[in-house]
């Protein structure tokens, strides 16, 4: 283990050019025209270290305003920012939020060196609990090494657990906001090396991060060295069974608030890739059948064009993530005729067929009754222009995603995004036979495509679902580890940083038995 992640450290560090960061999107042209040597936001990697440098920041300027009086904690990101709340739970005032940014500004300034010393285990769990960071200290307990790599920057100490810079030198580009009962920290977005002005807040997605985080507070686990514990000390099987519990209600709130309406005919189900849209639509027919409903299941992926008939890319590949790759003409009538009551022949999808695609029909038409309900699942349900001639009560929409609720410390995330990908290379490899390689390939098109056709309409959803189990990156990585081990640096240098990343963080992680996992868990989309 020790030996991989000083692999990947090696590999990072000769990307970014002996540390250096720059905060620049243009890596042509930094400074007086020559090319810049250095990693910048514009690169998946230098984003990553400016986000991780960036909360490291304001941890320490917090730390350093309040003397460890009061503890920040990460909870979830927010559009293009971290969401921190005090672990005392205590709401910011203004002023806060006016001292912490002044101190990271004065951090930004000097340039203050971030430290990174080796330590003894009992030494480095001392010095964490006495900086108020216990999940850091229960991490480093749990990992079980003697020796412990820990950052140091002003009074402020805790894990080396992810790649960050050796300063705050290039820290620059941040926004620091009051965000409901805590702190919105804000970083450039991907690709532009700038502070978005155009920044919308989303209630839904807020509330079900809070209700989440309620629950975390009932299952009492906040961060991987808890979970670690739970793994060792035996204690599973009912914390797996409440998890469980907790989502089926979830699943059975937003059936009663569908049957409340009371006139709606269709619901809409979006989010990412394997975001459990296909389970969990099962899930939401069965608990309207329960309510009377008569559901019938329509994936947007049986309109796809054949290959040949996808719009291109800028790369010049099929952007089967675009809207323009599915029959939108054809979804927007077969859903007027199934309205107004008319028989239709729906279509059915072969991906695999002949490298194109090939799509037939179904052999008797069906109709919808009086009370029938559609359930229809796809990345683009969301989109307004599959939509837009449907009264708006009579439609319902849904927008899931796996949003993680455990941390690895107190300002380090367990990323959404990496579970996802976790995911996604599981199951393509166990059901589609696909590589690691072959999925880590083709992940920075599927993000293209979620910045741009996805994200952008989780705001319009009338409810949202978190598909996430804090519990499941432990039954993730039994597979995971070493589909991620297959991935050399002779097949492609970006998969290759990107496994090494990613088994940096699963080496942190008691395995969990697949077989704990239940029969009915939304997990066995990806395990089963």
């Amino acid at each position: 283990m020790k030996k991989d992640s000083v692999r990947f450290e090696d590999m990072v560090m000769a990307c970014i050019r002996n540390n250096a960061l720059c905060n620049s999107s243009d890596a042509a042209g930094c400074r007086n025209g020559e090319k810049c040597e250095k990693v910048t936001v514009s690169m998946d990697i230098g984003m990553r270290i400016y986000r991780d440098t960036l909360a490291f920041l304001f941890e320490v300027a917090a730390n350093n305003v309040f003397k460890f009086k009061r503890n920040l904690k990460i909870t979830s990101s927010i559009g293009d920012g971290y969401y921190f709340v005090f672990k005392e739970k205590v709401a910011p005032e203004q002023a806060d939020i006016e001292r912490i940014e002044a101190e990271m500004r004065r951090l930004v300034a000097k340039a203050e060196k971030i430290k990174k010393t080796d330590v003894e285990l009992d030494q480095a769990v001392r010095m964490l609990k006495s900086c108020g960071m216990d999940w850091s200290a229960d991490l480093a307990v749990s990992i079980g090494s003697p020796v412990i790599t820990m950052l140091e920057c002003c009074s402020t100490r805790t894990l080396s657990v992810t790649f960050i810079a050796d300063s705050f030198e290039n820290i620059r580009l941040f926004e620091l906001r009051k965000y409901h009962d805590g702190f919105l920290l804000r970083f450039p977005r991907r690709g532009t090396g700038r502070i978005g002005d155009d920044w919308k807040d989303s209630v839904m997605l807020y509330k079900t991060i809070t209700d989440d985080v309620r629950d975390s507070d009932v299952l009492s686990i906040d961060s991987i060295g808890q979970l670690n514990s739970i793994v060792s000390e035996n204690g599973l099987g009912e914390y797996i069974e409440v998890s469980e519990n907790h989502q089926r209600r979830r699943i059975i709130e937003i059936a009663d608030q569908i049957n409340a309406r009371g006139k709606v005919k269709a619901v809409f189900v979006a989010g990412p890739s394997s975001s459990n849209k296909t389970t969990f639509a099962n899930r939401l027919c069965l608990e309207l059948k329960v309510l009377g409903y008569q559901p019938m299941q329509i994936s947007l992926d049986d309109y796809y064009f054949t290959k040949d008939k996808v719009p291109k890319n800028e790369f010049g590949d099929p952007d089967v993530e675009c809207l323009d790759s599915i029959d939108i003409g054809l979804f927007k009538k077969n859903l007027k005729d199934l309205y107004e009551g008319k028989e239709v022949f729906l279509p059915h999808f072969e991906f695999n067929y002949n490298k194109i695609g090939r799509r037939s029909f179904s052999e008797l038409p069906v109709h919808l009754g009086k009370n029938d309900i559609l359930v229809i699942e796809g990345i683009h349900a969301l989109n307004s222009k599959l939509v837009e001639s449907i009264d708006s009560d009579a439609a319902f929409k849904v927008y899931i995603s796996p949003l993680v609720q455990v941390n690895l410390d107190e300002y380090d995330r367990v990323r959404s995004t990496d579970l996802r990908i976790l995911r996604r290379l599981v199951r393509d490899f166990r059901k589609r036979g696909a590589s690691a390689l072959e999925t880590l390939s083709m992940w920075p098109a599927v993000e293209r495509g979620e910045r741009k056709y996805i994200f952008p309409f989780h705001h319009d959803a009338d409810a949202m679902l978190n598909s996430a189990h804090s519990y499941e990156i432990g039954v993730l990585l039994v597979y995971a580890v070493p589909l991620l081990r297959s991935v050399r640096p002779s097949d492609d240098i970006s998969c290759y940083i990107t496994a090494q990343r990613l088994l940096n963080l699963l080496y942190k992680v008691n395995p969990i038995p697949p077989d704990l996992v239940p029969k009915t868990s939304m997990l066995q989309e990806f395990i089963g």
